[in-house]
């Protein structure tokens, strides 16, 4: 017994050794076969930290686990993640790795997963990773090492982001956890799935349908894993509190997702329907008193493709319904609501939301509204009414705001709109309903999400089918002031399709503004301008609006802007300024010119500035061009007057991109003095001459230019330390100067040491072969090189530098000049790609107009079809019955049913007619759009 013992233990401890040391024997191997696989078949950018293996976790299968796995794309998805998994442990056969050709993966398990599935607009994925196969059609592509014996997939703590620009569509789903369990190794098998999300937001065009709402899935699928098709009966979903129930199928063809799946609500109470409002769901809602009834149900048939989507139904009713807070007085009350959303064949444009139906009551105030909407791609089709009366202070006591949340003000309104947009676009304005108005007053709101209180003393919208009149509108926002009244042009079309242009004009005034607080999430203007970095403001491209605007004191980035007067417009992603002035830095400022964002990468500013009077060190701190190309000037005490043509381009950052600035000016001034500077301590130790370290400059009229970085001041007379002076030259982005600076010293002014220097000039000039006779005056000449920082100067008389300095003008001349090649070279290449670019869109424009317009065509061809089939199959069964009853009855049916066939003609002929009209009206619009495009290229090249 005892020596069966000791041979069983040895064999124990052989087993344990085996189990611990053989996965070291394996991980090599391993480590090789993912590497290998990784780089044959995926088109990416993937790392992971390393591989380990074990056989202790889930013996006698071998645990493989990957650590800090990151898949990314390539261009254009170089900077995006597909896919980043901190831990996945795969489970394998370990039988499978003994033989060392076929890895049978069991299990995966995926620890905090983050994946991404992008859609560019022009319809390229992010997820088109895997290589393409070259292996010629009559050659055996090598298979892959890897083989799927799986019978569960775990998932805990995920995000799946799916974001698409050519819909465009936004969802989100974080905090995922699930399980997916059953036999996947057979074709046709059953699949129990029970996921939960934590989080899922939904974004359909601009709109939010679905926000912080916790979903979960529990049902069994029916897998035929061969052909892709999906099958549930009673399938639960679950969103926040409302339980639905599903069944039917959703398969995966090559040609996109077909599904046929009916749902409808598990409860029929008003407080599930509740819980998808996420305010109400996030607050008490376990205490949340509710009435009523809902019923919610539909169906989703058909292909979603990249050009289909299925037929759908949604139909929700909301009776009496009623819900209030055990520790509030309110209510909300008497809550009615019809809506259906519906689709019959899948042409978007086919698509009717009907609301005829929504009332309530929030303290016996009763709000009213309806929406009936058709055809809402080709031409929306609108009747919608909204009309009610709120007081805002009733919300608290309805709802918990929340100790430190305020909120009173009265919102009223009464609107109606109804009538084709396109009798908008077309200016018959008699053909479409748009009346009513929309009014706040005395609105006050207050609380933690927002650090300044907002107080709203009048506001007031009308409405006309033409305009949306605005008047009386006071707003303040912590110590921010803003009154606006003016007309909005277009308004419908901005807010109902993608294409509107919100047109107008507006005046608006304030006493204080702090651009800075309202940028920063509210914080203060001292804290932001310390850490905030400035961003580029991205101009819509979606308004045509002129701005009339006058601020008392107006404060953006670290400038004290005051009585800024001036009109603002913006158009095409361009801001136009025109004649605005304000009082800055000392003196005045006048600006107009444009600010462009075209390419938001890439901003572009093209302006002119007048500034009289203003400090100039002031003016160098705060204008990071001067403090660049000038940095002397910050050692300058007096004020300056400038004109200033720039252009050029701006980086992320907001600061010019310096090589591709160009500028010319002018720069006055009366008297500048200079502090301590190495350029002018240098010139006062060559000369010998105190006076010129920190000299005073006079009667200054400058004249400039800058291009492609490269500043050249032209030939300018001036007094330096009273002395009559000739200053000229350039100096560039990296900081170098050329510069030439003659001085006409008196004689008188030449001490001893200068003297000595004097004569040295003097005893060179001999050297050259000129005889210099000194009279009165010393014309002296300096050339200044090297750096700002650390120049280097060269001194001697006029007479004897001359060639020296034909040298250096010429120098600089041929570096102005190629400056000025490569800046109109990189001109002509932006030009052409800007319209290379306007001639894609334009295209693009017009083909996926006729690809639309002939999906019209070909729906309504479908129902032709549909209509013509039904008449048949009703004109052969009325000609049946007529033969039943003898040869009269025959030929009254026969001629019932040939009015039949001609009735069904016509409608089938109208649809199709109709259709065409759509598709004609379309493509002629895309047109217009399209040259509009290429002829704003063409101005913008101009």
């Amino acid at each position: 017994m005892k020596k069966a013992l000791k041979i069983s233990s040895i064999i124990l401890i052989v087993i344990l050794v085996v189990i611990i040391l053989l996965p070291l024997a394996f991980k090599g191997r391993i480590t090789r076969v993912v590497q290998d696989e990784i780089n044959r078949n995926l088109n990416a950018v993937v790392t992971f930290k390393g591989v380990g293996v074990s056989l202790i976790r889930n013996f006698p299968d071998l645990t493989v686990n990957v650590s800090n796995l990151n898949v990314k794309g390539v261009v254009p998805f170089e900077n995006d993640t597909l896919a980043s998994i901190p831990a996945l442990r795969l489970t394998v056969n370990l039988m499978s790795v003994f033989r060392g050709s076929d890895y049978e993966i069991k299990q995966i398990k995926l620890a905090s997963p983050k994946l991404l599935f992008k859609v560019l607009a022009d319809g390229r994925v992010n997820w088109d990773v895997m290589k393409a196969d070259t292996t010629a059609s009559d050659t055996v592509s090598e298979p892959s090492n890897f083989k799927a014996l799986l019978n569960k997939i775990e998932i805990s703590d995920g995000r799946l982001i799916y974001d698409d620009a050519e819909i465009p569509t936004y969802v989100d789903f974080n905090g995922i956890t699930g399980v997916l369990k059953g036999d996947m190794t057979i074709d046709v098998t059953t699949l129990d799935a029970d996921v939960v999300c934590k989080n899922i937001v939904i974004d359909y065009d601009g709109v939010r349908y679905m926000n912080n709402i916790a979903g979960e899935v529990n049902t069994k699928l029916q897998a035929d894993i061969t052909n892709w098709i999906f099958t549930f009966t009673d399938g639960l979903l679950k969103l926040n509190d409302l339980n639905l129930t599903a069944d039917g199928y959703f398969a995966m063809p090559d040609d996109g997702y077909r599904m046929d799946i009916r749902f409808t609500a598990k409860e029929n109470t008003f407080k599930s329907f509740l819980s998808l409002i996420p305010a109400i769901y996030a607050k008490d809602f376990s205490e949340l008193k509710a009435s009523g009834t809902m019923s919610m149900g539909g169906w989703v048939k058909g292909l979603y493709s990249d050009d289909s989507i299925p037929a759908f139904n949604v139909d929700i009713k909301v009776n009496n319904g009623a819900f209030s807070y055990p520790a509030l007085p309110g209510n909300v009350s008497d809550v009615n609501l019809m809506a259906n959303i519906a689709n019959p064949d899948g042409v978007i444009d086919h698509t009717v939301v009907d609301v005829p139906k929504l009332h309530l009551k929030m303290m016996q105030n009763p709000v009213d509204a309806t929406l009936l909407l058709k055809t809402p791609v080709s031409d929306p089709d609108i009747n919608a009414s909204l009309k009610g009366r709120i007081d805002l202070s009733d919300v608290s006591k309805i709802y918990p705001l929340g100790d430190k949340t305020t909120l009173s003000g009265i919102l009223d309104a009464d609107a109606a709109f109804a009538g084709k947009l396109s009798s908008i676009e077309s200016g018959a304005y008699d053909k479409f309903k748009a009346d009513g108005y929309l009014a706040i007053s005395n609105l006050v709101y207050t609380g933690q999400e927002i650090k300044q209180p907002v107080d709203i003393s009048k506001a007031r919208l009308d409405f006309t089918p033409a305009y949306a009149q605005l008047t009386g509108m006071a707003v303040k926002i912590g110590k921010n002031d803003l009154s606006a009244e003016g007309k909005l042009e277009n308004y419908l079309p901005f807010f109902m399709k993608k294409n509107g242009v919100l047109k107008g004009s507006l005046t608006t005034v304030s006493n204080f503004m702090d651009i800075n607080s309202l940028m920063a999430g509210n914080k203060s203007s001292a804290s932001t301008a310390d850490t905030a970095a400035l961003t580029v403001i991205e101009i819509p491209g979606n308004m045509d609006l002129t701005l009339n605007t006058s601020f008392g004191q107006l404060l953006y980035d670290k400038y004290d802007l005051r009585n800024v007067k001036g009109q603002v417009s913006v158009k095409d992603k361009t801001l136009h300024i025109g004649n605005l002035s304000m009082n800055t830095l000392g003196g005045t400022m006048a600006l107009k010119g444009s600010y462009s964002t075209v390419d938001p990468a890439k901003p572009v500013v093209d302006m002119e500035l007048n500034i009289k009077d203003m400090e100039v060190s002031k003016t160098a701190a705060a204008f990071n061009t001067m403090k660049q190309l000038a940095p002397i000037a910050e050692k300058l005490t007096g004020a300056i007057s400038t004109t200033l043509k720039l252009k050029g381009d701006l980086k992320k950052n907001m600061m010019p991109e310096l090589t591709s600035v160009s500028a010319y000016g002018l720069l006055l001034s009366d008297i500048l003095k200079f502090g301590t500077t190495n350029t002018f301590s240098k010139i006062a130790d060559a000369l010998k001459m105190d006076k010129l370290k920190n000299p005073s400059v006079e009667k200054i009229n400058l004249s400039f230019d800058l291009v492609n970085g490269v500043a050249t001041v032209k030939p300018m007379d001036f007094k330096l330390a009273s002395y009559k002076a000739n200053f000229s030259g350039t100096t560039s982005l990296d900081k170098s100067i050329n510069f030439i600076l003659t001085l006409d010293i008196p004689r008188s002014e030449f001490g001893n040491k200068a003297n000595t220097v004097l004569e040295g000039l003097v005893g060179d000039a001999a050297k050259k072969g000129v005889n210099v006779k000194l009279g009165d005056i010393v014309p002296v000449t300096l050339l200044i090189g090297g750096t700002i920082t650390d120049p280097t100067i060269r001194t001697g008389i006029k007479t004897a530098m001359t060639d020296l300095v034909a040298d250096v003008k010429q120098q600089a001349l041929e570096q102005v000049e190629k400056k000025k090649e490569e800046l109109v070279n990189k001109a002509r290449e932006e030009a052409n790609a800007l319209i290379n670019q306007a001639d894609a869109q334009a295209a693009k424009l017009i083909a996926d107009a006729e690809k639309q317009g002939q999906k019209l065509v070909d729906a309504a061809q479908v129902a032709a079809g549909k209509v013509r089939a039904t008449a048949d199959s009703t004109a052969g069964k009325l000609v049946n019955e007529g033969k039943k009853n003898g040869p009269i009855a025959e030929i009254a049916a026969k001629k019932a049913s040939d009015k039949i066939k001609k009735e069904a003609d016509v409608k089938a002929n109208g649809l199709v007619g109709e259709a065409q009209k759509q598709k004609d009206a379309i493509i002629a619009k895309a047109r217009a759009e399209a040259d509009k495009l290429k002829q704003d290229a063409l101005n913008k090249v101009k």
